[in-house]
């Protein structure tokens, strides 16, 4: 015998007119919110930006659904594609920080409009999207170089305006290279002509080719017949320099830093010599001398003026030589670089005199006969070195005349 209990469950369908709610929830609001959903992909997929408008301000928990399109954007990405500015500044109002999300390509709306061009969506986004406009996307562009590549003047011209950093302006992409050398590489004569008036960007930098901005005008104008010669008069007008004149550069800087440390040295060996002469200072007084004159001039006074003279002329080359390098001359030429050097060759030449009559005052007179062998025989090695110096140096400048591509050295050596 079976007895039939009817039980009420709280979880039971339960008709209400003509509503079912289903634990709790209206299946009519399920269906109507799954076709929200589906609306709103739809008037993405479609373009269709005044259905996206209606359908996130009747429910803006839609918001959230933030994961739109073949992209993966936000319903913000999408607005401010198509610079509606209306309803970027209703979800801003609504969640701010949804200007912070990124799409499968790691752009944010701000990187979006920004490769629209669409400024006034730039200027409503800017204060929500300061730092976010920093991150680089997938492939390692940043927002410049998406307006650069995309030809967007207006928009670079505003985020430079608006984020004022060298560092970021420099920032290199996945190539190594910077926004000037895109915008070199692409012919965009504007865009350079922005840049370089802002005077933010490192017209040294290289890429990972090892090119500059400079070296990529020029490559540009030998591939094209006519060439983009515009770009690469802007580029030496602002004073950019090709690889190889940078490295010219650079050895140029190793050699004034050389000569400085060497005038500093000679000019101190100079100075000590002068007050500490060989044989010392007098003591005390007499009647022929008085304390502190060197003994020198009294025992060797046809010696003691040379001594003084190649002293001096040591002295005085190399306070010469680092007081013109303290004073801003165009060293970047070598003219003025081998002037220096010239100047510290007859300096060190005085050092050279200098020592050899100190020596020899300093030398009991029974041992001076080895000592003038050895003088003489460092004289002619000197003289040696000397004349090797000067015809490497003068062939060097033959074969760059006749041979300028040639690497003289490496062939040498």
């Amino acid at each position: 015998m079976s007895i039939e209990i009817e039980i009420d469950m709280p979880n039971q369908n339960v008709e209400i007119g003509n509503r079912t709610r289903m634990n709790g929830t209206h299946v009519g609001e399920i269906e109507e919110h799954q076709t929200e959903e589906l609306d709103l992909n739809v008037a993405v997929a479609k373009v269709k930006i005044d259905v996206l408008s209606r359908i996130w301000r009747r429910n803006q928990s839609l918001l959230y659904k933030s994961k739109l399109g073949c992209f993966s954007q936000s319903i913000l990405h999408v607005v401010a594609s198509h610079d509606n500015v209306a309803d970027v500044l209703g979800i801003l109002d609504h969640d701010s920080e949804l200007a912070e999300v990124l799409d499968s390509r790691s752009w944010s709306p701000f990187h979006v409009a920004a490769v629209k061009g669409h400024m006034n969506v730039l200027e409503k986004l800017l204060p929500h999207s300061l730092c976010v406009a920093r991150v680089n996307t997938d492939h390692g562009d940043t927002i410049l170089h998406l307006c650069v590549k995309h030809d967007s003047l207006n928009a670079l011209k505003f985020i430079i305006k608006n984020i004022k950093d060298s560092e970021f302006a420099n920032r290199k992409d996945a190539e190594g290279n910077t926004i000037l050398h895109v915008a070199v590489m692409l012919g965009y004569t504007e865009c350079v002509r922005h840049l370089l008036n802002k005077k933010i960007v490192d017209l040294s930098s290289r890429n990972a080719n090892g090119n500059t901005a400079l070296d990529i005008a020029h490559n540009n104008n030998k591939r094209v017949d006519g060439g983009v010669p515009e770009i690469e008069k802007l580029l030496k007008d602002a004073g950019a320099l090709r690889t190889k004149h940078l490295k010219q550069g650079q050895w140029l800087i190793e050699k004034r830093d050389a000569l400085m440390v060497v005038a500093s040295l000679i000019a101190t060996m100079a100075f000590q010599a002068a007050v500490s002469p060989p044989g010392g200072v007098w003591q005390e007084n007499s009647e022929t001398h008085r304390a502190g004159e060197a003994v020198m001039a009294f025992d060797y006074p046809d010696s003691y003026p040379y001594f003084l003279r190649s002293n001096t002329i040591g002295f005085v080359g190399s306070l010469s030589t680092i007081l013109l390098l303290m004073t801003g001359l165009p060293f970047r030429k070598k003219i003025m670089m081998w002037i220096l050097v010239v100047i510290m060759w007859g300096t060190i030449s005085a050092m050279a005199v200098t020592y050899a009559i100190a020596i020899t005052v300093v030398t009991p007179i029974k041992c001076r006969g080895p000592l003038v062998k050895t003088i003489v025989v460092g004289v002619a090695m000197w003289g040696c070195v000397m004349t090797l110096l000067l015809i490497g140096h003068s062939l060097v400048l033959l074969c760059k005349r006749f041979h300028p591509h040639r690497n003289f050295f490496r062939d040498l050596f």
